[in-house]
């Protein structure tokens, strides 16, 4: 394969990808190296490769398998583990990313966030095999020596639905006015709603600047939601806690 990895790709891989060229993908702020990989004959994709033990980019596996297109996400070709890292094939979204729309198409940008958010949230959950309730992050946050103190006594009532886990505008692709597709689903499971409503308007008023005053209400209102502060503030604190 043409172009330059940073890691040796096990055998069983590099022979499925033999005849595609790559390059590192320009979208850097993921701890994953993402390369699009490319033929002369068959459609593009995309690997992705992650040190450590977190196992993210097997949940991301498993979590696009259970999905299984009842959202628009990439399909998953590949997954193995050689050592202390991960490979992910998936196939291209084609689109631009909600946080590089034109300014005049923000509005519409923002009613997609919304509306599929919706639909993400209302996914029958049966047979999901990621549960991220509070619990679980506190824990796993204590076990990585995270100091937790900053989440306070109070536990918000937990609504468990299926939730994407990061839902920012770099991960919603948009194509002709329309959705085209999610990605970056190594964060997705079963959790309540609010930690990508968190994600999602934290993101807007990142990508959008002055124009988030009218577009995230606009977001809310769209979606069918009037936020518990309480609980958005906790999710807020969680949200930045998790690594």
């Amino acid at each position: 394969m043409g172009g330059e990895l940073s890691t040796r790709l096990p055998e069983e891989l590099a022979e499925k990808l033999r005849g595609y060229s790559s390059f590192r993908h320009p979208y850097d702020e993921t701890e994953a190296e993402i390369h699009v990989l490319s033929h002369p004959s068959k459609p593009r994709l995309y690997l992705k490769t992650r040190q450590g033990d977190s196992g993210r980019l097997e949940t991301e596996y498993l979590m696009l398998k259970w999905i299984n297109q009842r959202v628009p996400t990439p399909e998953p070709l590949y997954y193995s583990k050689d050592g202390s890292t991960e490979y992910l094939v998936n196939t291209e979204i084609t689109g631009t990313p909600t946080y590089q729309v034109d300014a005049s198409k923000r509005e519409n940008a923002v009613k997609i966030l919304a509306l599929t958010l919706k639909q993400v949230h209302s996914l029958d959950v049966a047979g999901c095999p990621v549960l991220h309730s509070v619990d679980t992050w506190i824990k796993s946050l204590k076990e990585k020596g995270i100091d937790v103190s900053p989440l306070g006594d109070w536990r918000p009532v937990e609504k468990f639905e299926f939730t994407h886990g990061d839902y920012c505008l770099p991960n919603i692709i948009v194509r002709d006015g329309v959705l085209s597709g999610v990605i970056d689903w190594d964060y997705a499971g079963l959790a309540d709603p609010y930690v990508d409503l968190v994600s999602c308007i934290w993101s807007i008023r990142y990508n959008y600047g002055e124009e988030a005053d009218k577009l995230i209400p606009f977001f809310l209102k769209t979606y069918g939601v009037e936020l518990n502060q309480a609980k958005f503030d906790f999710y807020k604190r969680l949200n930045q806690l998790i690594p």
